[in-house]
């Protein structure tokens, strides 16, 4: 069926040629388009999905330090660090092995504290506030016996410390669940 008006015969096939060159140009930006928010978006989960369980792995790792951390300076302090007193036959060797135990205590819960704190991000208020309780709690365990100290109750400052410790906790995993 041949088009019997001339203009109609003129310009058919010139409008086939636009919409076939219009589909040529348009279809592969629109293919690259939709690509280019297909790789985004699996970008984006694949984020997800190694940032989250690293995220979980911190988590879980601070809560184990943090906890370690406190059970020794609890124990430390409840043991009496240093108020331990010597058989008068083995003095001299008593002071000798109690200093030694004293400087492994504190030389494992400066180690800690260092893991701790490299842990923590130095710019948010709450894993500062945390860091400043520890070592709160580590000086509290060491300073007992020392002239002109007022007395520190370790317990309540390792309170302080799981508080802090739990607040830091909760948020992280909030944010943990709201990434996920």
């Amino acid at each position: 069926m041949q088009p019997t008006d001339p203009a109609l015969a003129f310009w058919l096939p010139i409008c086939s040629l636009i919409v076939a060159a219009l589909a040529i140009v348009v279809a592969p930006f629109v293919s690259w388009q939709v690509a280019k928010r297909q790789a985004k978006t699996s970008l984006i989960v694949a984020q997800k999905q190694v940032i989250a369980p690293m995220r979980q792995k911190w988590i879980d790792s601070l809560r184990d330090r943090v906890a370690e951390f406190l059970s020794t300076a609890h124990w430390y302090y409840v043991a009496g660090g240093d108020q331990v007193i010597p058989s008068p036959d083995d003095e001299d060797k008593f002071e000798e092995h109690e200093s030694l135990q004293i400087q492994q205590v504190d030389r494992k819960m400066v180690f800690m504290l260092n893991q701790i704190d490299m842990m923590l991000n130095p710019k948010e208020a709450d894993h500062i506030a945390l860091m400043d309780a520890l070592n709160r709690v580590r000086r509290g365990c060491f300073q007992q016996n020392e002239p002109g100290r007022r007395h520190i109750f370790v317990p309540d400052l390792v309170d302080e410390a799981r508080g802090l410790c739990k607040t830091v906790l909760k948020r992280e995993w909030d944010r943990l669940k709201k990434e996920t």
